[in-house]
């Protein structure tokens, strides 16, 4: 297993190289620089701007300090919150994201296997039917339609949750709500399909024929059977969740670091713009980890496949 972990990070590291490679080349297409305004500056602050961020240095030399800075953990400075490095930002945005994120990862677990495997259970009836409306409605749904018509109903009719910003944990529930339904919905109808397949297959009529109740066959040996497919997606989707959810983090006013994503693109504050992409990376790499370990904890011809 140990080796397994080894092999699997020592892969992780070309992965990141290349994203942060790739995030750099694409900053440095993209037209015009991150100081240019509607009003220009004059030659000689623009001059002395450049030379402070090795701007005016070729493409070739500031990918060098780039990967230096990286190889040190150094993002670099912010170009648009002077005085503040893209380190520093990420310190303070992550743990809010994180925090959202993982709520909403929680509601949509619970959420969407206990809607499929009711599903499964009953299939073709009216709560198989039901629940896989819902599912279809949280799929066609956009975050910011659902985020605006919670607020409206929560926060100004029943004033239950406030509307906006991030000061306790009423102020995360409409979010976190926002964020899952859509994750909500590919794990209900995903646990559906793979329990409907599992149910037909010959343990499980074994496992009848035993004598065990359907509720027994159902949760002890057909969930955890039908279960990895959701286990795969919910690598990088607790990656893309804990990350932050730009619509949803600018829609709540949540000073989480998908937020400031927005702002530093807006701002073509480059530095930031790659840190959080960097960070996002890392977490989809771990993620992917994760879940090759709790496949070899669910399935154990995965221990025998790694080993």
């Amino acid at each position: 297993m140990i080796r397994f972990i080894i092999r699997r990070l020592a892969w992780g590291i070309p992965v990141l190289w290349l994203v942060a490679t790739a995030t750099f080349v694409l900053m440095h297409l993209v037209p015009g620089g991150p100081f240019d305004q509607e009003k220009p500056l004059p030659p000689e602050i623009k001059a002395n701007v450049d030379a402070k961020y090795h701007l005016d240095q070729p493409v070739l030399t500031q990918y060098l300090y780039y990967l230096e800075d990286l190889l040190r953990g150094d993002f670099g400075p912010s170009y648009k919150y002077i005085g503040r490095s893209v380190n520093d930002i990420i310190r303070d945005t992550f743990p809010v994201s994180m925090q959202l994120g993982l709520w909403a990862v929680l509601i949509s677990v619970i959420v969407g296997v206990g809607a499929g495997t009711l599903a499964a259970a009953r299939p073709r009836s009216w709560l198989d039917h039901a629940g896989m409306l819902l599912a279809m409605a949280g799929i066609s749904f956009p975050s910011f339609v659902l985020g605006t018509f919670l607020i409206m109903i929560f926060s100004y009719r029943v004033h239950l949750f406030p509307a906006a910003l991030w000061e306790g944990w009423r102020y995360g529930v409409l979010p976190a709500v926002t964020l899952a339904l859509l994750p909500t919905a590919y794990i209900a109808r995903l646990t559906r399909s793979s329990m409907l397949e599992v149910l037909h297959q010959d343990f499980i009529r074994t496992a009848r024929a035993k004598g065990l109740s359907e509720r027994q066959a159902l949760l002890k040996h057909a969930l955890k059977n039908s279960i990895t497919p959701v286990v795969s997606f919910l690598g990088p989707l607790t990656a893309t969740l804990v990350t932050g959810s730009f619509v949803v983090e600018f829609i709540f006013s949540i000073p989480g670091m998908g937020r400031h994503f927005i702002t530093a693109v807006t701002n073509r504050d480059y530095p930031l713009i790659m840190g959080v992409t960097l960070v996002y990376a890392v977490l989809i790499v771990a993620a992917n980890i994760v879940v090759d370990l709790v496949y070899n904890w669910i399935d154990p011809r995965m221990r025998i496949k790694n080993n």
